[in-house]
């Protein structure tokens, strides 16, 4: 950055393809990963301390693999017209439905390979009064289109097209003129395009905008500097798509467009259901007042309830992308017999408070764990980890798990390192369970 100019671009080249860094500054562009979490900076105002909202900024690669997706209805439609000399608004219906059908499994199935999906955060108010110019455009759209393929049906039946009919399809093509200049003139002043190897490139960025987030760039690389192995953090990818259908459904079992949604997307074994996630050994341990609202909430709930029971730790883990955190909390009794375990997970661009889950654990002789949980449990066997599923509140699931543990050895810890120690192991050997049973790859260095 120039001494004399602030906004001035620092000379730099483009980012190499293995990159180990999601976003990153590059003159006045932005560079950023498929999947990526941008910082809460609007790129066209350069506002930051405002309302603001994510939103997807989705990136279309042109290929060939999309044409072919279409050409096979086109022959078929041609196939059917001309030789079986079947024709009408039916047949057109039945091709543009089919074509929709194909792409939208094609996008549920994750393969085309050329879309780039970045999330980024934009003022509140700007993007309603966006989004709100948008449905109008979609609606003149709507009823240019309209107009025309109606005007045209009855041209292509009789062969021939009268004067009023004429003047519909030209007013109808005038519609959709004006919805082209429209949506010419309401672009974005920040476009995006390809920069290769899954990187989008986002042009014209408000000059506020890239000093903010060159400064956050520069406080990241400052603290990873610090670190002993910096940008070399460990990352394995989680195969949703291989996990129980109601694991993935959570709260939302009961909506029906949604089961129908991951269930289809499961069934196509879908890559949207694949997601980059850091190793357990990469989170971070923070303190109280740092962890999510809701977190604290229950927790605190909990010890209020159980004046005898303390925090152990609190740690959080991001992804890699930086779209998804979860917050844990583990809880232990005065006599370091039994645990709490807390975890609340939510998305950085959703608005709703992300989910809670929850399990009590405790160690009886032979290195066993007694578990129970509400949550929903993985189709593996652990023959070291008793687990049972028990449906209520944590009141309701504690009292079935002392009664379990009833008819057994309770082990205690001898101290709380000694309690640490045995949850490091714990997920160590679920982390190694899940990646034999093919659930999750392998760790990997972030960026690879």
């Amino acid at each position: 950055m120039s001494e004399t100019n602030p906004y001035a671009p620092p000379k730099v080249a483009e980012p190499e393809s293995a990159s180990l860094r999601y976003w990153q500054c590059y003159g006045a562009r932005v560079m950023a990963r498929n999947g990526a979490m941008l910082p809460k900076v609007d790129l066209e105002t350069g506002v930051f301390e405002a309302e603001m909202t994510a939103v997807a900024r989705t990136y279309q690669i042109a290929s060939v693999s999309r044409l072919m997706t279409v050409g096979p209805l086109i022959a078929m439609y041609l196939i059917v017209r001309n030789v079986y000399h079947i024709a009408g608004p039916g047949l057109l219906w039945g091709v543009i439905g089919g074509s929709a059908i194909v792409n939208w499994l094609i996008r549920l199935r994750g393969t085309t390979g050329g879309t780039i999906t970045v999330w980024e955060f934009r003022e509140a108010g700007r993007e309603r009064r966006r989004k709100l110019r948008q449905r109008w455009r979609n609606g003149l759209l709507f009823l240019s289109l309209a107009v025309m393929i109606l005007t045209a049906f009855p041209a292509q039946i009789t062969n021939k097209l009268n004067f009023h009919g004429f003047m519909f399809f030209v007013s109808g093509f005038g519609l959709l003129v004006v919805y082209t200049a429209w949506a010419f003139i309401d672009r974005p002043t920040t476009p995006s395009e390809s920069g290769g190897a899954g990187w989008l490139r986002i042009r014209n960025v408000h000059p506020e905008a890239m000093v903010k987030l060159r400064l956050l760039e520069a406080e990241e690389l400052k603290d990873n500097a610090t670190s002993e192995i910096p940008y070399r953090r460990k990352v394995h990818t989680t195969f949703y798509h291989r996990y129980p259908l109601r694991s993935l459904l959570g709260e939302t079992r009961k909506n029906p467009f949604i089961v129908f949604l991951i269930a289809t997307m499961k069934l196509l074994r879908s890559k949207r259901l694949e997601r980059d996630s850091f190793d357990f050994t990469e989170a971070k341990e923070i303190p109280e007042d740092q962890a999510h609202q809701n977190l604290r909430e229950k927790f605190s709930s909990w010890i209020m309830a159980h004046p005898d029971w303390s925090v152990l730790l609190i740690e959080r883990l991001s992804s890699p992308a930086g779209d998804l955190t979860v917050d844990t909390a583990i809880l232990i009794s005065s006599d370091l017999a039994h645990s709490l375990s807390f975890h609340h997970t939510w998305l950085e661009q959703k608005s709703t408070p992300g989910t809670t889950e929850f399990a009590f654990l405790t160690w009886v002789t032979n290195q066993r764990l007694i578990c129970t949980t509400h949550m929903h449990l993985l189709p593996i066997n652990r023959p070291n980890v008793d687990t049972v599923r028990v449906r209520g509140s944590e009141e309701m699931v504690f009292s079935a798990h002392l009664h379990r543990c009833t008819a057994m050895e309770i082990d205690p810890a001898p101290s709380r390192a000694v309690l640490r120690e045995r949850f490091q192991r714990e997920k160590a050997e679920l982390a190694d369970l899940l990646e034999s049973r093919g659930l999750r790859g392998p760790n990997r260095v972030a960026g690879s």
